[in-house]
């Protein structure tokens, strides 16, 4: 019980003169505040996704749910509009040293750890995140916070978050693309005359929970870095922590790349049919057409919508490209043949009519002369009939 009259008195006495609305060393150094992260989670990475609530810029809404404890994020409810985004769940640690807090180490008593309620009553840095769309404070049971003071007066605030932010894609490789996504650590209000952040632990700053995966990512990695944020109130100090990602192509391998090449090779069989099959190889070249658009506007309405060719589009305009040919194959091979019978009708014409005059000479031959007179008239008769044959021949 006297271990407990003293700690209560110990936070007392830290209070005496503690004003939480100036930072420690105001109008000295600067404040070094050390970041660690651990990413318990990572639930969705959506080139489309559409939210609840249209969340305002990263600039207004990250800095208007700037962290602190009774704040949980948010935004406002209403029509979704379409975002590339994603959502990690994780802890959030921060490390200050304030002397104000400092206390004599007495009995072995070097740290306390206290209740995140008197959070409330000490300086904290407002830390957010500038790419934020919508932050969740955990509350359950109790809010997911935890505060420790040090005899020598360093603070650690750890906290869990669930955090949705921006990242922006480049779809070009879709869907054997990479993309890179980035958290934007940043203090809102104090420049780096003030504070600067940083990362506590070095290499081992982030870690990520060993089995986090995504039903079609991969994570390949991940890497800090420090740089400055000018803006027109000043340089902030930001810290970056890009995570890599691969897609999988399993699902597009089975839903979209074996299907098309199947469709494709459905619309060959048109070559080995009848040319007279006429209802057949129709409705097989348009069947596999119609198809084609089906699965090409299904995989596109899953996308955003971008200006640039990606290399889905290239296999499947390429797929269609072929189906499509097969159909106009189908009304060359028609176009030509009816062309070829036209021939052949005027041939077998033309044969006909030859055939005729052959016969009408044949008779006349086995007539006979009548009279010497007729005789010069036939001959010029049968002349003209042959020249007449070959130059409608000729024309044919």
């Amino acid at each position: 019980m006297t271990e407990t009259v003293n700690i209560s008195a110990i936070l007392d006495s830290l209070q005496t003169g503690y004003d939480k609305r100036v930072r420690p060393n105001y109008g000295g150094s600067h404040v070094d505040v050390g970041i660690t992260m651990h990413i318990l989670s990572i639930s969705s990475l959506s080139e489309v996704q559409m939210g609840k609530g249209a969340f305002t810029a990263a600039t207004n809404s990250g800095r208007a749910a700037a962290l602190n404890t009774n704040t949980g994020g948010g935004g406002d409810e209403g029509g979704g509009e379409p975002s590339q985004d994603f959502t990690l769940d994780f802890y959030f640690r921060q490390h200050w040293k304030d002397p104000r807090l400092s206390f004599p180490g007495l009995h072995g008593l070097h740290q306390l750890t206290v209740g995140s309620e008197y959070l409330s009553r000490i300086w904290v840095p407002d830390t957010f995140f500038a790419n934020e769309k919508k932050s969740y404070f955990h509350t359950a049971t109790t809010a997911n916070e935890m505060l420790r003071i040090t005899n020598e007066g360093e603070v650690l605030r750890s906290m869990r978050l669930t955090i949705t932010a921006s990242c922006p894609m480049n779809l070009m490789y879709f869907p054997m693309d990479r993309q890179l996504c980035i958290i934007e650590i940043e203090s809102f209000g104090y420049s780096m005359d003030h504070i600067r952040l940083s990362w506590h632990a070095g290499e081992k700053s982030v870690a990520i929970e060993q089995g986090v995966s995504l039903p079609q990512f991969r994570v390949l990695g991940y890497r800090r870095e420090t740089i400055i944020a000018s803006t027109s109130t000043g340089n902030y100090s930001r810290l970056l922590c890009e995570i890599a990602f691969v897609r999988s192509m399993g699902y597009y391998l089975i839903q979209i790349y074996i299907p098309s090449t199947l469709i494709v090779v459905i619309s060959w069989v048109s070559f080995w049919l009848n040319r007279a099959a006429t209802p057949a190889r129709v409705s097989l070249g348009v069947t596999t057409v119609l198809t084609m658009t089906t699965l090409m506007s299904s995989t596109n309405a899953a996308l955003p919508k971008i200006s640039y060719v990606k290399s889905i589009d290239v296999y499947l305009g390429t797929c269609f490209v072929m189906v499509f040919a097969s159909l106009l194959e189908y009304a060359a091979v028609g176009y030509l043949g009816k062309r070829i019978q036209m021939r052949k009708t005027r041939i077998l014409q033309l044969q006909k009519m030859i055939e005729q005059r052959k016969a009408q000479h044949l008779e006349l031959s086995h007539e006979g002369p009548d009279s010497t007179d007729h005789a010069p008239k036939q001959t010029n008769h049968r002349i003209g009939s042959k020249q007449s044959v070959s130059k409608y021949v000729f024309f044919y």
